[in-house]
């Protein structure tokens, strides 16, 4: 026996050669222990023999080995499988001079195969080719095959100096490509089998394609049959990076990153052996979208999954069926800008994503076991419409799965606000009642019974109630929304303490009477107090530097101090006035806006030696102000500390009223301090002067001197008309005005409704409407735009030029809308929109929340102002409407008659705002309308019209009337809409009180039946004065006693 000891040593390649004149011998089977070895070549020179261990070769325990390489070895002796390797091992074979028997060789052991100047006692058998790489016959003239179909999926095929006469399908494919022909050469027969055969490819075929590819990019799988082993694209090009896995069969093709459906991709197959094989185009989409998790971040979302995009413009994300902005995005995951998420708290949300037309919809929930309820005591609304609070847990706002309808009309599309827990929805005016209630979210589902009654929930002047919450219309603030900032001058600063003081007595005016006032802001002390609340120590901080600042915004004083009694803490005080509106940033950095002539009082204390750590710190500021007769005084406090860098709190502190006169009141501010590690302690507050449009004295816990005016009697003031408002069956007289029953309208109810003729050719130029109708003309214009402060003052005009003019038409009215620009290019946003609706029959006409009937030949106006650059947010506009009407004959028999008909308050009494402006020209009436209601962002607003006083006098043939429509300061937009149209009238202007009916002078006011009866009434007593006359002179004689019984007798004789 040879040498055996080969596992006694380590190697990664053995290379065995035997002479041929060595003994016969078996395998040498300590081989099969060197487990290093990677490369074996063993040249037996057919000295080996196959004796019972030698059967079949293991080489399973040699894991690294990759080449195998045997000269004259007795395979033709041996058993199947004769090679054994490691599992998942790649052995590159080679076979030379052997007698091979494929029923006992397995050669799909091998990774690559080559059989070199062999004896082939069987062909290669059909089989699974496709996990070998090289299958190659050489020198083998005893091999004639045939090649089986299968040893095409080999990544290579090559078969040279044997005795083949044919080749499998796949060659001939690939026939004339030089590679392929070079693999099959020098087989004498094959090419005398061949001479004169034309390429063919009949069973080429493409069985499937990847149908979807992620976006990310990724690889498409192509399978067929008789493919080839390249493939191409359409320019011809190897395709890149492309990967055979097995060969004529399966191809993988890289696809690049995209994204959509119905995208295609070109191939090529053979171009090689034939350069005008044509191109074959594939279908495929990429993969849609996948929603995996969501992450809300504050006011921002970010959504996971797979599939997504990195170009935003072919992104839509629905964030609760709202359209969102994005602001980061790739394949597996999606970030949305700010201001998506109104809370995250138990967030329950539908979203959907769109990539590029394909779309996924999820609805996210707590990953907590939740259960959905929205508590049944349901708020009471009101009839005049407002916001509602609505409470439960588990809520969500996503309307696209939820709904809550009241009466069958949806009231969850109008959620101005919302959280897990509740939301505020606001409605429109609604009729008192009982209605039903359904509300639903995913699987569950209420229904109840919700009230409406005319009593609102929470007390407003100028603003609206926010669930339970007042909330004020700019500028107006107060818990009533009655008062406006005082715009006072500013208070010297005390250079030497942090002191708010006025000098002498503050005098002011406000709605044209002077108020005198002072008041006074000074800290009082810095105390500590145990536990139980007794006092430890009392300081008194003593100021030790100060400084004057002056920002860009503000005032700004500030003091540092320091306890006494040798205690280590600093005190600061920050004084700071602001002149306008402003918003700054309080101590938890949240923006603030701040009223003109607000205190902003800051105070910071360092840490605090405290003689306990149980105890409290006070610091106390004493808050005194002395009333006279001023309507109302308001003392914001902002709740919040910053303590070192642990987390803001908020603040503990308590406000006590130490005193309260009929003329003062003084008030004491204490925040309790608890010990603190490190850092400043700061707490603030703002004091502000406000106005107010009631009185002190009007409020309920009021303290007044005891005085009380003699009450008054108010005087009552007749209804015009003979009878008054027409009688009974045209009207009644309630607190003096007249209530007309329809079809009567006038100032007296002696008027039916008229038609104005429509306008052939309108002022294209401005929407001003001058129209006639019999005898009379009328006419109506915008005069221009006033920008007015909080007392009425003008502030700024714009007259209106260069409007914009367009008109529509149906059956039902007559539109003209007019655009105009009052700044031109300098302030773009600005916009006045005019339109002028004349109606061909009678009309409902909604606006404001209400509707209003708008009869056959009247107008209406409406004016939309939108993004008017107010100076102050105090300020308010007035939109000037001139409106007339002239006889057109100008006879010198014509009168005029002009009546205003004023809104009444709760109590009947007259208020200043102008309702209906009647002129009259002889019989007819040009009515003007004007409601007491706007839209002011979005919100219904009460609004006053104004009568203002026209630059031309009344005549008897000619009456104007100028009416300034007041609308408050407006964010947004704000909308109005008068209505006009012209009456007959039953009763002529010349019999009516107030009448002109000269050019030269007025009437006395008299109709012309008061008129008779005068005239009658004086020519009796004329008479009687002349008899009484005649009597005392001529009586003295018989003559003039006989003419005094004649003309008595004739007297007497005309009274029968």
């Amino acid at each position: 026996m040879l040498y055996n000891l080969y596992n006694t040593w380590s190697a990664t390649t053995l290379n065995i050669q035997y002479d041929s004149s060595v003994p016969l011998s078996s395998f040498p089977n300590s081989i099969l222990s060197m487990t290093s070895l990677q490369y074996l070549t063993f040249s037996a020179s057919n000295r080996l023999i196959a004796d019972s261990s030698t059967l079949t070769i293991n080489l399973a325990f040699l894991h690294s080995l990759s080449v195998l390489q045997i000269d004259s070895f007795p395979l033709g002796d041996m058993n199947y499988p004769i090679f054994t390797f490691a599992s998942a091992s790649k052995v590159t074979g080679l076979i030379i001079n052997c007698v091979l028997d494929f029923q006992d060789l397995n050669l799909f052991a091998f990774y690559s195969l080559y059989m070199t100047s062999c004896v082939f006692m069987s062909n290669l058998p059909t089989g699974n080719y496709s996990t070998m790489n090289v299958v190659s016959i050489t020198d083998s003239i005893s091999y004639t095959g045939p090649i089986p179909e299968s040893a095409c999926a080999a990544n290579q095929l090559a078969v040279s100096g044997s005795g083949i006469t044919s080749l499998p399908s796949c060659v001939i494919c690939e026939w004339g490509n030089p590679a392929i022909i070079n693999q099959f050469n020098n087989n004498p027969s094959l090419i005398q089998n061949l001479n004169g055969v034309v390429r063919s490819c009949p069973n080429f075929d493409i069985t499937s394609t990847t149908p979807t590819i992620p976006t990310i990019g990724g690889k498409m799988d192509v399978k067929g049959v008789d493919l080839g082993w390249l493939i191409y694209n359409d320019q011809n090009v190897e395709y890149p990076s492309a990967q055979l896995v097995i060969a004529n069969e399966y191809f993988k093709v890289p696809i690049p990153p995209g994204s959509g459906i119905d995208k295609t991709v070109a191939f090529k197959f053979h171009y090689a052996a034939n350069p005008s094989t044509p191109v074959i185009v594939v279908t495929f989409s990429y993969s849609p979208p996948t929603l995996t998790s969501m992450q809300p971040s504050g006011q921002n979302i970010v959504k996971f999954g797979e599939n997504f995009c990195t170009d935003s413009s072919l992104i839509q994300v629905y964030f609760a069926g709202i359209l969102t902005e994005l602001d980061i995005v790739d394949y597996s995951y999606i970030t949305t800008k700010t201001n998506v998420l109104p809370y995250e708290y138990n967030l329950i949300v539908n979203v959907k994503v769109v990539i590029d037309g394909q779309s996924v919809e999820q609805v996210f929930k707590p990953t907590d076991v939740f259960a959905t309820v929205l508590n049944q005591t349901f708020p009471v609304l009101y009839s005049g419409g407002g916001y509602a609070e609505f409470t439960g847990v588990y809520l969500t706002y996503d309307t696209t799965i939820m709904n809550l309808t009241i009466n069958g009309i949806l009231f969850s599309s109008n959620i101005v606000e919302s959280s897990s827990t509740k939301y505020i929805i606001k409605y429109d005016p609604i009729p008192v009642g009982s209605y039903p209630l359904l509300f639903n979210q995913l699987d569950y589902q209420l229904s109840g019974t919700i009230q409406v009654t005319s009593q609102p929930p929470c007390q407003v002047v100028h603003g609206y109630c926010y669930g339970s919450i007042v909330k004020c219309y700019p500028p107006y603030i107060g818990p009533d929304c009655s008062s406006i900032p005082a715009n006072l001058t500013r208070i010297p600063f005390n250079t030497s303490q942090p002191v708010i003081q006025t000098p002498n007595t503050f005098q002011t005016v406000w709605k044209g009477e002077v108020y005198n006032f002072k008041f006074s802001i000074s800290p009082k002390s810095l105390q500590e107090l145990d536990s139980s609340g007794n006092l430890v120590a009392n300081y008194l901080p003593t100021v030790i530097t100060t400084q004057n600042l002056t920002e860009p915004y503000s005032s700004l004083f500030s003091y540092q101090g320091a306890p006494q009694n040798g205690n280590t803490a600093d005190v600061y005080n920050i004084i700071r006035w602001y002149p306008e509106y402003y918003t700054d940033t309080n101590a938890l950095n949240e923006n603030v806006v701040e009223l003109p002539s607000s205190y902003r009082y800051q105070n910071a204390l360092t840490h605090y030696n405290f003689v306990s750590p149980s105890n409290l710190e006070c610091s106390n500021s004493i808050l005194k102000w002395l009333i006279l007769q001023l309507p109302y005084v308001l003392e914001l406090i902002y709740k919040n500390t910053v303590v070192g860098t642990e987390l803001d709190q908020p603040l503990n502190y308590t406000i006590s009223t130490i005193s309260q006169l009929s003329q003062s009141i003084n008030q004491e501010f204490t925040a309790f301090i608890q010990p603190w590690a490190s850092g400043t302690f700061v707490y603030e507050f703002d004091f502000t002067v406000l106005f107010d449009e009631t009185s002190a004295s009007s409020e309920q816990t009021a303290i007044c001197n005891n005085f009380t005016p003699a009450p008054t009697t108010p005087s009552v003031k007749p209804c015009p008309g003979t009878p008054a408002c027409g009688g009974p069956s045209q009207g009644t007289c309630v607190n003096s005005q007249c209530h007309c029953t329809p079809p009567w309208k006038g100032y007296q109810c002696d008027s039916k409704d008229d038609t104005l003729p429509p306008i052939d050719n309108p002022d294209t130029s401005k929407p001003t409407i001058t129209q006639t109708k019999d005898d009379i003309a009328v006419h109506i214009s915008i005069v221009s735009i006033r920008e007015l402060d909080f007392s009425g003052s003008l502030v700024r005009e714009e007259s209106l030029s260069n409007w914009v003019f367009s008109q529509d038409k149906s059956d039902k009215k007559q539109t003209f809308q007019y655009q105009n620009s009052p700044f031109g290019t300098s302030i773009d946003n600005t916009k006045i929109h005019v339109t002028v609706d004349y109606f061909y029959k009678d009309s409902q006409v909604e606006f404001a929340g209400q509707s209003f009937s708008k009869s056959t030949g009247s107008y209406k106006y409406s004016a939309n102002i939108t993004n008017w650059p107010f100076l102050k947010k105090t300020n308010q506009l007035q939109i000037v409407f001139l409106s007339g009407a002239s006889d057109n004959q100008d006879s010198d028999n014509s009168c005029t008659v002009k009546n205003i008909a004023y809104s009444q308050d709760v109590n009947g009494d007259l208020e200043d705002n102008v309702e209906i402006v009647y002129i009259q020209v002889n019989g007819q009436t040009f009515q003007n309308k004007f409601i007491n209601l706007a839209i002011v962002d979005g919100m219904i607003r009460q609004i006053n019209n104004i009568q203002l006083p026209t630059t031309e006098d009344d005549s008897n043939t000619q009456s104007n009337s100028l009416v300034g429509v007041l609308t408050p300061y407006h964010e947004n937009f704000v909308v109005i809409d008068p209505d006009f149209s012209l009456l007959v009238s039953t009763v002529p202007a010349d019999e009516k009180e107030g009448s002109i009916c000269s050019s030269n002078s007025k009437s006395s006011g008299l109709t012309k039946s008061q008129l008779a009866g005068i005239i009658v009434a004086s020519a009796i007593v004329f008479i009687c004065i002349i008899v009484l006359l005649s009597y005392f002179v001529l009586a003295k004689n018989l003559r003039a006693k006989i003419l005094f019984h004649d003309i008595k007798s004739k007297i007497t004789l005309k009274s029968r």
